[in-house]
């Protein structure tokens, strides 16, 4: 990054439809100045072939922005979803699949009432699929919220219907229910009437040797996010509801910060193995603070909305927040992992 001393151009790239031809935008030098001193570098956006993106960004490890020129590359971006951003964004096709299976995440927090109103809500409504989904919340909220000091992550399985139960209670309560997740439900355990709306990539299959290391479909009801880590393989990471920001170092620097954070908090925590001690406590806070309070040097930011991609190259530290900033509402992603 240049100082912010010096006369530098901004040059931006935004999507081309003709590969290898990106629109460049020169914009003031003092805009430059002043976004360069209060935002992290942003990464490109582009719309590129399979062999464009392999010899520029998958083999020098180099992140991407991907624009998707066809809607029926993402056709879960049409299909899972309403255009209204708000509350109400499911359609019938996944209401139609409320009795499947997910894993979930939440991060519950003593000081929150909204999953107590949320059960109570439950028991009011009555009947199928109510009824199983107050059964299963009473099974996983602690029943004394005496010996907890602070937000706890909760996972367990329950049905879809859950969230879309959650979707309905946040439209009429004034205290919406926050941070619950369906977090990386495999792709291949999901029916084929929803996998097929999430259809593997050309550039997954194409662009290195073709091994497909998994793949997640993310859900969850807004604030989301995801403390910083690593990933053991490349990852495609693609929106397909609402928006998600993106921060990013490449290995080395990760590392660096990573560390650092690991000898202020007292701990010798391995890069490499990342357990449940990033998903809450104090760990999750300091990441947090690190890099969205602050942001060490040479931070990448993306920004994705809904038929937009993230390439994230091996060995990239990352952290994902939903960039609404309207508690309750759905965002969706979903993402491969490959090599």
């Amino acid at each position: 990054m240049a100082p912010a001393s010096r006369s530098v151009v901004k040059i931006s790239l935004t999507p081309s439809y003709s590969i290898g031809r990106p629109i460049i935008r020169r914009q003031r030098h003092r805009i430059l100045r002043h976004r360069r001193q209060n935002a992290p570098d942003t990464i490109p956006t582009s719309v590129l072939s399979v062999a464009n993106f392999r010899e520029h960004y998958f083999l020098p490890g180099r992140p991407l922005v991907i624009k998707f020129g066809h809607p029926q590359q993402l056709p879960a971006t049409k299909n899972w979803f309403n255009f209204d951003p708000g509350l109400d964004a499911c359609v019938s096709r996944l209401r139609a699949f409320q009795q499947v299976q997910l894993p979930y995440e939440l991060l519950y927090d003593p000081e929150d009432g909204a999953p107590r109103k949320f059960l109570s809500w439950l028991a009011g409504t009555r009947g199928y699929p109510s009824d199983l989904a107050a059964e299963r919340l009473r099974e996983v909220l602690p029943a004394s919220e005496d010996r907890l000091s602070g937000p706890t992550m909760l996972r367990f399985h329950a049905e879809l219907s859950l969230l879309l139960l959650a979707l309905d209670f946040n439209k009429v309560s004034d205290e919406p229910l926050t941070r619950l997740y369906i977090a990386q439900a495999s792709i291949e355990d999901l029916p084929e009437g929803l996998a097929r709306d999430v259809p593997t990539p050309d550039l997954v299959r194409a662009a290195g040797k073709g091994d497909i290391y998994g793949s997640s479909v993310w859900l969850g009801l807004e604030p989301t996010y995801t403390p910083f880590h690593r990933d053991p393989n490349p990852n495609l990471l693609c929106q397909i509801h609402g928006r998600k920001v993106v921060r990013m170092l490449p290995p080395g620097p990760g590392e660096q910060v990573f560390r650092e954070v690991q000898s202020r908090l007292g701990r010798q925590g391995n890069p490499r193995i990342r357990g449940m001690e990033m998903m809450d406590g104090e760990e999750r806070t300091v990441f947090y603070d690190e890099l969205w309070r602050r942001r060490p040097p040479g931070t990448l930011e993306a920004r994705l909305d809904p038929g937009q991609g993230l390439f994230i190259p091996l060995g990239w530290w990352h952290t994902v927040m939903s960039g609404s900033g309207h508690g309750g509402r759905l965002n969706g992603s979903v993402n491969w992992w490959f090599r």
